[in-house]
């Protein structure tokens, strides 16, 4: 199976030859599919997943123009087809998650996961060595390019934290989103109920996961990937290492400490977009006001299109006055 393989229709349970248990959470354990080369299998724990969401995370891919769909599915571990049991939707099928994402650690294989980037390296880390800032720059724009694609089809994450965000070292620096089951559609419900990874919240957080908590979690995720710092939020100050080019620090500061405001909008995921890249904002003042021009005059028959003309009785030239 390629990154770029779209939506399929629904695979029996009894169909898949499941291996190996490669991991578990909350919701459901991750297993291997020794018929299906690639892909693995998240199985939930009940039988209560709500299926026409899922039908629509697996169709959603296929609604986007070739470049973004790419970017999707080679960034993430989007849901390729359910997997139903008796007519209920118990999992579903995602590619597997590349060896690049995967570290050796001392205590055996690891996930790289976002939270390496965001405290001091350990040598139990074993071969996880977390990115210089050139490498965090490119995982944080990543992110937020990925996020600009989703949130401009009305899609929220929900769930954004440094557990479910991997991260790939090489030039450039790559990411991977798993637990991509969370993402819904605004007005749908999800999959599952959602769940807030702890101090991965929105304080202003009222009804549920919404675009705003989205935004307000990239910014969260940007500055503590940028400054290796897994406690500081918009609104505080934020300390980025002293070779952070000056363009990328004056931009991203800005849009962190707007992210932090009590209340109105968050900075847009594109904005993201653009102060990471380093090409900066071009303020834009408000536009004058409309020039209202005068309502034009009647014209000035010269030419006798209004009939003959008249004259004007002069006296003589040699007559003096």
């Amino acid at each position: 199976m390629t990154a770029a393989t779209g939506a399929r229709g629904d695979i029996q349970l009894a169909a898949l030859d499941l291996g190996e248990k490669l991991g578990s959470g909350g919701q459901g354990d991750v297993l291997r599919v020794r018929n299906r080369p690639g892909e693995v299998l998240k199985r939930y724990f009940t039988d209560t997943a709500d299926g026409v969401s899922m039908r629509y995370l697996v169709e959603f891919p296929d609604t986007l123009p070739d470049s973004e769909r790419e970017a999707l599915l080679r960034q993430t571990a989007w849901p390729l087809a359910r997997v139903v049991k008796h007519g209920k939707v118990v999992g579903f099928l995602m590619r597997e998650v590349p060896a690049s994402f995967v570290g050796q650690t001392r205590a055996g294989t690891q996930l790289r996961e976002l939270q390496y980037l965001l405290y001091p390296p350990k040598p139990l880390w074993g071969d996880i060595v977390p990115l210089d800032i050139h490498g965090r720059i490119e995982v944080a724009a990543a992110f937020a390019g990925l996020v600009r694609i989703l949130q401009e089809r009305q899609m929220v994450i929900g769930d954004i934290s440094m557990r479910n965000l991997l991260w790939s070292p090489g030039v450039p620096a790559r990411i991977c989103l798993i637990d991509c089951d969370s993402p819904t559609r605004v007005g749908m419900p999800p999959v599952l109920p959602t769940t807030d990874t702890p101090d991965w919240n929105d304080p202003r957080q009222q009804g549920g996961p919404s675009p705003a908590t989205d935004l307000y979690k990239l910014a969260l995720l940007v500055g503590r990937t940028l400054s290796g710092n897994a406690d500081v939020r918009p609104g505080q100050p934020l300390k980025l290492p002293a070779d952070t080019p000056e363009p990328i620090v004056t931009a991203v500061r800005a849009c962190f400490e707007e992210a932090g405001q009590p209340q109105g909008p968050r900075p847009e995921a594109a904005r993201w977009v653009r102060a990471l890249s380093g090409r900066g904002e071009i303020l834009v003042g408000p536009l004058p006001a409309k020039r209202v021009l005068p309502p034009p005059l009647p014209m000035v028959d010269l030419d006798g299109r209004g009939g003959p003309r008249g004259s004007i009785p002069l006296p003589p030239a040699d007559k003096k006055p």
